[in-house]
C-alpha cells in the first residue's frame, strides 16, 4: 500500500502542472469572448453577454486595458483608473450623429489656443478694472467666480446656437445673470455698463481670433451713429463732472461729492466707444480682404521639456512663455488616452503635442480651478461594487477617472475619451455620475435634461449619482433634485470633513491631490425603474461607501483655513504662508 501510495503521489506530482493549465484555460473560456462572439463582432452583429465573475456585480461595462499599451505606472494609478478601458455608452440616433461630428468640427491650431489665453487675460483685467473703477478702490469685491460664471453660461448658449467660439462669449450678448452678480456690489445702473462693455469687447475678441467681423457689428452707418452718440454722451458728462467740481479743488485733486460716479460713468462710456471703434475697425479690415486667417500666423512648433522642474513637463510653442505646465504622472495618462481614442494607430507624437498643448492652453484660459474640482478617484472606487464603472458627465482628460466622460470642449478632447457636451449626450442606458460646474444654470439645466431621460420609458436602465453643493447657488436645484419621483437615496455631506480633487492637479506633483470642500455637499442618486432593479443602492449604503471615500481622503490633510493660506509651494498665494510641515487639519 505504501509504494501503491507514493507510485499515486509521483504521478499527480508529474499531472500537476498539466492539471493547473487546464483549468486557467477553462478559466479564460468562461470569461474571454468566444471566437465566434468576436467575429460575430466584426460583421456588426450584437455581442453575447459575458459572464461576469462576483467581483464584477453591477453593470461594469468596463475591460482591462489593451495588452499593446504601454505598462501602467503607479504614479498614474493614483490620479485615475490607467488599467480599465470603457466601451462608449449607447446612445440613440441623434447622440450618436452629434458624437460622430465631433471629429468633422473644427480644430483650432495651437498658435490660435496661444492667443486665446492672452484674450482672455485682457477680458479678466477688464472686468477688474472696470469692476474697480465702478466699486472703487478698496470697496467690496464681487464673487471670486462671477468671471467663470459668465463663461459657463455662453457655454449653455453655444451649445444650442453651435458657435464655433469655444470660451469666450462670441454672441454680444449682455448677460442678465452677469449683472445680477455685479449688482451685490454696485448699483444696477454700473452693473448693466460692466455687463454691457464686457459683452462688446468679447465679442470683438472673438472676431479677432476666428478672422471675423462681429456679428453684431451693424453696418457702417449703425457705427458711425453709436459713436457719434457716445462722443456726444461723453461730452455731455464732462461738462457736468466740470461743473461738479467746486474752483477751489481744481488742479488739487479733490474730488468732489458725486463727482465720482460722473467720472465713473465716463469711463464706461470711453470704454464703450473703444469697443465700437474696434468692432468697426476689424469689420472695415475683414471687407476690404486684410483680416487674418484663423490659420494664419506663426509657424511654431510645439516643444515639451521637462528639465526645469522634477516630475514635471512643460509644453510651449518654440520654447516661448507661457510654459504649460503638467506633472509627468499627468503627461503620462494623456499620452495613454490620446493613443486609446485619437485613432491614429502608433501614436503620432508630433500630434499628441499638439493636441496637448491645445488642451492644456484651453484650461488655462478658462482658469477657474476651483470650480473644475472633481470627485475622487477612492469615491468612484467605493461605488464599483454598487453602481458599477460610472461615466462621468462633467470632466476633462485631466481630471477624469476613467477613460470616457463628458466634457466642455469635445471636438478637441474627442481624441483623448470625450463623449461631447453633456448637453449633446443622449444615452439609451448605463451609469453615470454628475459633478456640474456649480453654476446656477447649468445645475437647472442637467437636472432638466436627466429628469426627462429618466422619464423616457424608451430607454433601457439609467442612473445618475449627482453631486452639487447643498449651499448658495445650488439649493434650489438640490430641492428639486431631493423631491424627485426619481430618487432612490439621498445625503448631505458636511464641509470641510470631505474633499474633493483640486482642479489645478495637474499642474505639478508637489501639490497638495486634494482639497477640502468649502460647502456642504449634496448626494443623490436618480435611476428609473430598470436602474433601480439594476443598480440598488440605499442611503445607508451611498453613506457606507461614496461619503465615507470622500471624507478618508481629506484625513491628515489641511483644514479648510489652511489649504486657503497655502504658500505658493502648494499652488497658493507667495503672501500666504502655510505647508504641510505645519501639520494637517485632521
Amino acid at each position: 500500500r505504501r509504494v501503491g501510495a507514493s507510485a499515486a503521489q509521483e504521478v499527480a506530482a508529474a499531472a500537476g502542472p498539466k492539471l493547473k493549465k487546464l483549468k486557467e484555460k477553462r478559466r479564460l473560456s468562461v470569461e474571454a469572448p468566444s471566437t465566434e462572439e468576436v467575429t460575430a463582432s466584426a460583421a456588426g452583429a450584437p455581442k453575447k453577454k459575458p459572464r461576469l465573475s462576483a467581483e464584477a456585480a453591477g453593470e461594469h461595462r468596463a475591460a482591462p486595458a489593451k495588452s499593446s499599451e504601454a505598462p501602467v505606472k503607479s504614479s498614474e494609478l493614483a490620479i485615475w483608473a490607467a488599467d480599465v478601458a470603457l466601451p462608449a455608452p449607447r446612445q440613440t440616433p441623434k447622440g450618436a450623429a452629434r458624437r460622430a461630428a465631433l471629429r468633422e468640427a473644427r480644430q483650432w491650431t495651437p498658435q490660435e489656443e496661444h492667443k486665446r489665453i492672452s484674450a482672455m487675460k485682457g477680458l479678466r483685467s477688464k472686468m477688474v478694472r472696470l469692476t474697480t473703477e465702478h466699486s472703487g478702490v478698496g470697496s467690496q469685491k464681487p464673487n471670486v467666480l462671477t468671471f467663470e460664471r459668465w463663461l459657463a453660461r455662453f457655454a449653455l448658449r453655444r451649445d444650442s446656437a453651435k458657435f464655433e467660439e469655444p470660451v469666450i462669449p462670441a454672441d454680444g450678448v449682455v448677460d442678465a445673470a452677469l449683472v445680477r452678480d455685479l449688482e451685490r456690489v454696485m448699483s444696477t445702473e454700473a452693473a448693466t455698463s460692466i455687463a454691457q462693455a464686457l459683452a462688446t469687447e468679447a465679442e470683438r475678441s472673438a472676431a479677432r481670433l476666428s478672422g471675423l467681423p462681429p456679428a453684431t457689428a451693424g453696418s457702417a452707418e449703425q457705427q458711425g451713429a453709436a459713436i457719434r452718440a457716445c462722443v456726444k454722451r461723453i461730452r455731455a458728462l464732462a461738462l457736468k463732472a466740470r461743473r461738479k467740481t467746486p474752483p477751489a479743488a481744481k488742479g488739487k485733486g479733490v474730488v468732489a461729492e458725486g463727482e465720482a460716479e460722473l467720472l465713473r460713468e465716463l469711463a464706461a462710456e470711453a470704454g464703450k466707444l473703444r469697443s465700437i471703434a474696434a468692432s468697426a475697425a476689424v469689420a472695415a479690415a475683414a471687407v476690404a480682404g486684410d483680416a487674418p486667417s484663423p490659420s494664419s500666423g506663426s509657424t511654431a512648433s510645439v516643444r515639451v521639456d521637462a528639465s526645469r522642474q522634477r516630475r514635471t513637463v512643460d509644453v510651449s510653442l518654440d520654447g516661448a512663455k507661457p510654459y504649460l505646465s503638467i506633472s509627468s504622472a499627468h503627461y503620462d495618462k494623456m499620452q495613454r488616452l490620446f493613443a486609446r481614442h485619437a485613432g491614429l494607430g502608433p501614436v503620432d507624437e508630433a500630434s499628441f503635442h499638439e493636441r496637448l498643448f491645445c488642451c492644456l492652453a484651453r484650461y488655462e484660459a478658462l482658469k477657474g480651478a476651483g470650480y473644475q474640482c472633481a470627485v475622487p478617484g477612492r469615491a468612484f472606487d467605493a461605488l464599483r461594487p454598487s453602481l458599477g464603472e460610472v461615466v462621468e458627465c462633467f470632466a476633462s482628460p485631466l481630471n477624469c477617472h476613467y477613460d470616457r466622460f463628458c466634457s466642455a470642449f469635445g471636438p478637441l478632447e474627442e481624441a483623448f475619451g470625450s463623449l461631447g457636451s453633456f448637453f449633446d449626450f443622449e444615452p439609451l442606458e448605463g451609469s453615470f455620475e454628475a459633478n456640474p460646474p456649480f453654476v446656477p444654470e447649468i445645475m437647472d439645466a442637467m437636472l432638466e435634461h436627466i429628469e426627462a431621460w429618466l422619464g423616457d420609458a424608451s430607454r433601457g436602465p439609467l442612473s445618475f449619482l449627482i453631486v452639487i453643493p447643498a449651499w448658495g447657488a445650488g439649493v434650489g436645484t438640490v430641492k428639486h433634485m431631493e423631491k424627485s419621483r426619481h430618487c432612490r437615496a439621498s445625503s448631505r455631506i458636511e464641509a470641510s470633513s470631505h474633499g474633493f480633487c483640486d482642479g489645478a492637479q495637474h499642474l505639478d506633483s508637489a501639490r497638495e491631490l486634494y482639497r477640502p470642500s468649502s460647502w456642504d455637499t449634496a448626494v443623490s442618486l436618480l435611476q428609473n425603474a430598470a436602474g433601480a432593479k439594476r443598480w440598488p443602492l440605499s442611503k445607508e449604503e451611498l453613506d457606507k461607501t461614496f461619503g465615507a471615500a470622500m471624507k478618508e481622503v481629506v484625513k491628515g490633510g489641511p483644514s479648510l483655513d489652511q489649504w486657503e493660506n497655502r504658500g505658493q509651494w502648494m499652488g497658493g498665494s507667495a503672501k500666504r504662508k502655510w505647508t504641510p510641515q505645519e501639520g494637517g487639519g485632521g
